[in-house]
């Protein structure tokens, strides 16, 4: 059967020590020819076979090995990580990364990864949207494509050469407005970057709070994408993974008040807290609660561009009535008639 010109060279090693051997002991591993310079022969003197078992050793050791099996994308690992580490990398603008094709030098490409997410391969043409994607799915992209029209086998691999600056932004009414570093190897989403700096202050809006993000599809253009702030267990699938650049606006709350008169204690205009429902009854624990003389089953809820109501707060508190206290809304006015008239 003919050599495959293509495959990688076969590689199998006997460890024989070198004080065993004389000069017609047998070759203590097996080389494909196109490795083993031409002054070896099958008898190799003492000195020889030891030198070439430590040229076997440093081959191995800078990477030459035998075709993966079909579907492996094998990734290099950076200093101090493991390959599957490296593989499970998320590729971020100014990322440089170079890729490389077994036997194929001429596919071999270094790029720095824009921001418009895209770069130019060889033969295959765009590799697109990479940004955020794990080095290990666009090393299968480029192996798939090359498969499908060039090489019978196409072993990639992708080496991570420098990796830019991970870091999002937290701005607005949190504890502390901040630049949070993203670890290298794990997610980070919006509700851990803003509880690692400090969580929300008091009047947050909640529901306001956005990661504004460059849109890779639009080079200069941001987009902005709505934060659930989850603050129960059942809303934390909801939450964004964050991702290199990205800035998180938490805006605060406008001033909303409600007035109260009549007959409480500190008659004023009160602000709604923020994030809760401020009720009737609620309003007028805030202006320390009823007068001796207050009417408490004729409180009246004046509201613009509405009919008044009146509520029985008495009967609501005490359980006579069961019925919904509304709930109040910027600029409501309570009023809390004298019952002596």
């Amino acid at each position: 059967m003919k050599p495959n010109p293509n495959a990688a060279p076969a590689i199998t090693i006997r460890h024989v020590p070198c004080e065993t051997l004389d000069s017609n002991a047998a070759v203590p591993y097996e080389l494909a020819p196109d490795l083993i310079p031409p002054i070896y022969s099958d008898r190799m003197s003492l000195i020889a076979q030891c030198f070439g078992f430590l040229l076997v050793t440093l081959v191995l050791a800078l990477g030459v090995h035998p075709p993966l099996s079909a579907g492996e994308a094998p990734v290099t690992a950076t200093p101090g990580n493991t390959a599957q580490a490296a593989a499970d990398y998320r590729l971020a603008p100014g990322d440089l990364v170079r890729f490389e094709v077994f036997n194929h030098p001429d596919l071999t490409v270094t790029t720095r990864v824009p921001e418009s997410g895209g770069f130019a391969y060889p033969l295959i043409g765009d590799i697109t949207s990479v940004v955020g994607r794990p080095v290990a799915a666009v090393v299968a992209e480029i192996k798939q494509r090359l498969e499908a029209e060039y090489l019978r086998q196409a072993q990639v691999t992708a080496t991570i050469v420098e990796m830019t600056p991970r870091t999002v932004y937290v701005l607005g009414n949190v504890a502390r407005q901040d630049a949070i570093p993203l670890p290298t190897y794990a997610r980070t989403t919006a509700m851990q970057a803003i509880g690692q700096a400090g969580g929300f202050l008091a009047d947050a809006d909640l529901a306001g709070v956005v990661v504004i993000r460059d849109d890779p599809a639009r080079p200069g253009v941001k987009t902005s994408l709505p934060v659930v702030a989850a603050l129960r267990p059942d809303q934390l699938t909801q939450d964004i993974v964050l991702l290199p650049g990205d800035m998180i606006s938490v805006p605060r709350l406008g001033v909303q008040r409600v007035y109260v008169t009549g007959k409480v204690k500190s008659s004023g205009a009160f602000t709604i807290p923020p994030n809760e429902q401020l009720t009737v009854s609620k309003a007028i624990t805030l202006a320390g609660g009823f007068e001796q003389f207050a009417r408490r089953d004729q409180v009246q809820l004046i509201r613009v561009g509405e009919r008044m109501q009146v509520i029985n707060v008495q009967g609501i508190l005490s359980g006579e009535i069961i019925l919904a206290e509304p709930v109040l809304s910027a600029g409501d006015t309570i009023n809390v008639p004298d019952s002596r008239f």
